[in-house]
Formats: structure tokens, C-alpha cells, sequence
């Protein structure tokens, strides 16, 4: 845990490191999920309920932001509280490697995937906003606005990339009638982009909030009835 404030060379290195992160990290979302997923239902001829049903499970796990962001303030590492999150999100997908090699019912494996897809979402979305807290904190405020947009433009670009690189790759499985271990390798590759990018993560300097809050739960999200009740 950081003790002092990171100086300016340390500050430019994390943010190196926090792109490095967020592009292997989208690498990793884009091929467990997105297209792969719904050609990977379609391989197991799943029924059209379940398109619907993983498209919109980390969607609409994005209300766990909220909570998330409540209960970090009661910590004082950036880091300390984010990692178990994103830790999770990626081990929670390792058994996603073994799925297109077994042979279960399509509704047993599916609904075995969905509450992974759901656990891992909830975790990722309970950190997400601390993450961008923790970045926002080491970026001087004049700069912001080039830093995100130079950093979702690495995203956007590393993801479409990526995209296009698995579905080369998955179309040669394809072709020599190895579909089921073009997705096994698919989702391997994932997780390889996933575990380079906990690599990168962990290697970002700490901060410390400079006031820390602490807050129930129940407090927290009794504060959320003030928008909707003006």
C-alpha cells in the first residue's frame, strides 16, 4: 500500500500501465464474449431466449456500479478495493476454455455460462467506477479530456482489432472441421490477453483517498432515493 504520493514519473508509468491494462483488458472481454459468444450458442444450437438472455446479463449487472461506488469510499487503497473485482472477472471465465470441449445438454452448459457471465459482471461492475476514480485522481485536470479520449481510442481500436483476428482464426478452425476447439482456442486467447493484463494492473502505483468515509450498505444505497424522489 502506497504511503506517499506517486511522483511524476511514477504518475506517466501507471498511466502507461492503466492502457496497457484497459486494451489487453478489452482484448480479453471481446473474445470470451460479443460475437463469440452468440456464434458459440449457435454452435451448441442453443434456443434464440439465450442470444437475448448473455447479451443482456452484464448490462444489466451495470446497476452494481452504483453499490460499488458506495462501499469504496469506505476503503482507503484505490488498488486494494478494485483488485478482487477484476481478479474475478477473469478466473470466473477459465472454465469457459473446457465448455465447447464438453459434452453436456446445451441448456445445462448455457445455464452454466450465464451464472458465470452473471458473477463475473457483478464484480467487474462493483470496481469499475473506482478504477476510473483511481485514474482520474493521477490525471491533472487540464489534461483529462486528452488521456480518456487517447485511452478509448487504444480501446475501441485494440477491441475491433482483436475482433477481426479471432474470427480469422475461428473461420480456420471452421474450415478444417474443428469448431469446437476454435472456440476452446478462442476463449484461451482471452484469457491469456486477461492474465497480461492483471500483469500490467498490478504493476500501477497505489493511491490513497485523502478522506476516507465509512458507510453501511443500507445507508449508501438509502442515499439513491434523493433523485428519484425531486
Amino acid at each position: 500500500m502506497a504511503a506517499v504520493p506517486p511522483n511524476r514519473l511514477e504518475v506517466l508509468r501507471t498511466l502507461r500501465y492503466a492502457n496497457l491494462d484497459g486494451a489487453l483488458a478489452t482484448a480479453f472481454g471481446t473474445l470470451v464474449g460479443g460475437t463469440f459468444m452468440v456464434g458459440f450458442i449457435r454452435m451448441l444450437h442453443g434456443a434464440d431466449i439465450w442470444y437475448g438472455l448473455l447479451a443482456a446479463i452484464p448490462s444489466l449487472c451495470g446497476v452494481f456500479q452504483v453499490p460499488g461506488a458506495i462501499l469504496s469510499r469506505s476503503v482507503s487503497s484505490y488498488k486494494r478495493f478494485v483488485a478482487p473485482g477484476g481478479l474475478i472477472w477473469r478466473l470466473l471465465y477459465v472454465p469457459f476454455i473446457l465448455f465447447p470441449l464438453l459434452h453436456w445438454a446445451p441448456n445445462l452448459l448455457l445455464t452454466s455460462i450465464a451464472m458465470l457471465i452473471g458473477v463475473a459482471s457483478v464484480s467487474v461492475m462493483m470496481v469499475g467506477p473506482t478504477y476510473n476514480d483511481w485514474l482520474a485522481e493521477m490525471v491533472p485536470v487540464e489534461t483529462r479530456g486528452s488521456f480518456f479520449s487517447r485511452r478509448n481510442a487504444i480501446i475501441v481500436f485494440v477491441g475491433a482489432f482483436v475482433g477481426v483476428l479471432g474470427a480469422a482464426l475461428l473461420d480456420a478452425f471452421r474450415a478444417a472441421g474443428h469448431e469446437a476447439i476454435g472456440f476452446s482456442s478462442i476463449f484461451a486467447l482471452g484469457l491469456v490477453c486477461g492474465g497480461v493484463s492483471w500483469i500490467y494492473f498490478q504493476r500501477m502505483y497505489d493511491l490513497q483517498r485523502p478522506e476516507v468515509v465509512p458507510v453501511r450498505l443500507r445507508e449508501g444505497l438509502s442515499q439513491l432515493k434523493g433523485p428519484f424522489a425531486d
